[in-house]
């Protein structure tokens, strides 16, 4: 950008249905008041995966077709890779920490912050059925999402919560907007 313009950057991440507050357990930080997972059907499998990334290994197929939308499970991987990837994945990065939320866990998402220990920091993107048994849908171990802007706000858009965050002033503006997808 040239010298003299000073860019509004104005972010829009389509954020549904977050509730105004969110709980979740980790390692305290000096200041701040733990976080616990909350207690509803994503926290109750967010539990279940830390369980098994942290477990003994005595993870079965049966526990993986249990916890797993069918769908999910025929679309991107059946239970015997699942239940390979995720002993493999226990095995690389065990004791996986939490460590907050990037966002409020939503009644069918969470994006748990977690620390490995490899001494990397990376998140858990997890997405379930609203409906019962409330099965995952989406399962991810990836890089974590940058935090939220102090200056950032949720703002109401028609009954759908967006995240707005606009800093700068003069022009030009810049507009980036996050779309979710719906999985399974």
């Amino acid at each position: 950008m040239r010298r003299g313009l000073v860019p509004i950057i104005v972010a829009l991440v389509l954020l549904l249905g977050l509730p105004a507050a969110a709980s979740v357990a980790g390692t305290p930080v000096v200041g701040t008041p733990p976080v616990e997972i909350p207690a509803s059907p994503v926290g109750d499998q967010l539990a279940w995966i830390f369980t098994q990334l942290n477990g003994d290994g005595s993870l079965t197929e049966h526990d993986i077709t249990a916890r797993f939308a069918p769908s999910f499970l025929t679309q991107f991987l059946p239970a015997p890779v699942l239940l390979d990837l995720l002993r493999q994945t226990a095995a690389q990065y065990a004791p996986v920490t939490f460590s907050g939320f990037a966002f409020p866990p939503t009644d069918s998402g969470a994006v748990a912050l977690v620390d490995l220990a490899t001494g990397e920091q990376a998140a858990i993107y997890i997405t379930i059925k609203p409906d019962h048994p409330h099965r995952i849908t989406r399962l991810d171990l990836a890089e974590a999402p940058a935090r939220p802007s102090p200056t950032g706000r949720r703002v109401d858009v028609g009954g759908r919560l967006l995240y707005l965050d606009c800093t700068g002033s003069g022009g030009p503006t810049v507009v980036l907007e996050g779309v979710s997808r719906p999985t399974g």
